[in-house]
């Protein structure tokens, strides 16, 4: 499995933005239980707005834009994540496609419970 390099520039299926990889393989709360997703993204060239992070897979990427910067250090890291989602005992999520998403609500106790799966 490659992952892109974080700073990646990439085009979502059925999106008309630009999106730019923040975080890989990250494990989220999902419906009651844990699941994994490929990339963390956020709208570029606006960043991080607020909590805004949406959630995708590798699969609803239709093009890379630019490829950001790897070097060794991050072509270590990617062996071990690479290793951690073979052995993850989660399985994938599946993102809602981007303008279906759902908000971020905050529950009464102060946490946030994202709402962006169906």
């Amino acid at each position: 499995m490659e992952f892109l390099p974080l700073g990646s520039i990439i085009q979502m299926q059925g999106a008309g933005k630009l999106f730019m990889i923040v975080a890989r393989g990250l494990v989220i709360k999902h419906g009651g239980g844990q699941k994994y997703v490929d990339y963390g993204v956020v709208t570029y060239p606006e960043g991080l707005i607020g909590d805004r992070i949406y959630y995708v897979n590798r699969e609803s990427i239709s093009h890379v834009i630019a490829k950001g910067y790897s070097n060794n250090l991050d072509e270590s890291y990617l062996k071990n994540l690479n290793r951690l989602v073979e052995q993850m005992p989660y399985k994938k999520a599946e993102p809602v496609p981007l303008g279906q998403e759902k908000s971020v609500e905050r529950k009464p106790d102060g946490k946030e419970q994202v709402n962006r799966y169906g």
